[in-house]
C-alpha cells in the first residue's frame, strides 16, 4: 500500500537516460498532477540521438547531453550540474552503465533506479533490456517484474525499495514479456517515488 505526500513542498528531481523515455514519460506526466510531491527539474541523456529529450522537450523540461569521453570526465561534469541546480533525487531510466561513485557522493546516496526482473536474479553487468527477459524466459521462470531500488557503486546491488511480480505466460516472447514488464514499471515507478519521497 502506497500513502502519497500531498504537501506544498515538492522534491527536485533530476532524470538520466540514454532511452526511448517511455517510463521517464510516465513521471513527467505523474508529475504534472495535482498533489504530485516532486518536480522533474531536468532531463539529462548520455547522447543526442536519445528518445527521451524530445519526450523532455515536448513537456516543456530544461535538458542537457552529458556524453561519455575517453578523459573519463562525465561522472564529474553530471555531479557538477546536479548540484549546480540543488537536485535531491536523481531517477536512473533507460542508463545502463554503472553510475560514477563521484555522482553517488554528490548525491549522498539519493539515486534510484528500475531493473527490468526481480533482482537478485538476472542482474549485473549486461543484464539490461531484452537480455534480461530472454533469460528469464530461458530458464522457464514462472513470474518476473520490476525491482526498483537504491543505486550502489555495484550493478543492481542497492538496497532494494519495491519489486512488482509480472506473470511469465507458457506462451510469452521476449516481446511480450518486456512490453509488459515495461508497463508495470510504468505504472508503478512515480508511486514509488511518491512513497519514498516524504522519507529523504
Amino acid at each position: 500500500m502506497f500513502v502519497f505526500s500531498m504537501g506544498n513542498t515538492r522534491t527536485s528531481i533530476a532524470i538520466l537516460g540514454s532511452g526511448a523515455g517511455t517510463t521517464a514519460e510516465a513521471l513527467m506526466d505523474w508529475a504534472k498532477e495535482a498533489g504530485s510531491c516532486f518536480e522533474i527539474v531536468i532531463v539529462i541523456a548520455t547522447k543526442k540521438s536519445a528518445g527521451i529529450l524530445g519526450i523532455a522537450e515536448s513537456n516543456g523540461l530544461k535538458t542537457k547531453v552529458v556524453t561519455f569521453d575517453s578523459a573519463g570526465q562525465f561522472g564529474s561534469e553530471l555531479s557538477d550540474i546536479l548540484t549546480a541546480m540543488k537536485i535531491e533525487l536523481l531517477v536512473l531510466s533507460g542508463f545502463v552503465r554503472l553510475l560514477p561513485t563521484v555522482v553517488i557522493d554528490a548525491m549522498k546516496g539519493r539515486v534510484i533506479n528500475s531493473h527490468p526482473a526481480l533482482l537478485p536474479k538476472y542482474g549485473g553487468k549486461g543484464m539490461y533490456g531484452s537480455r534480461v527477459h530472454e533469460a528469464v524466459i530461458g530458464a522457464g521462470e514462472k513470474q518476473s517484474g520490476v525491482t526498483f531500488h537504491w543505486v550502489s557503486s555495484k550493478y543492481d546491488e542497492g538496497t532494494i525499495i519495491y519489486q512488482c511480480e509480472v506473470d511469465v505466460d507458457p506462451e510469452d516472447t521476449v516481446e511480450t514479456l518486456e512490453n509488459r514488464v515495461k508497463q508495470a514499471e510504468r505504472d508503478h515507478f512515480p508511486k514509488v517515488l511518491e512513497q519514498i519521497i516524504p522519507s529523504l
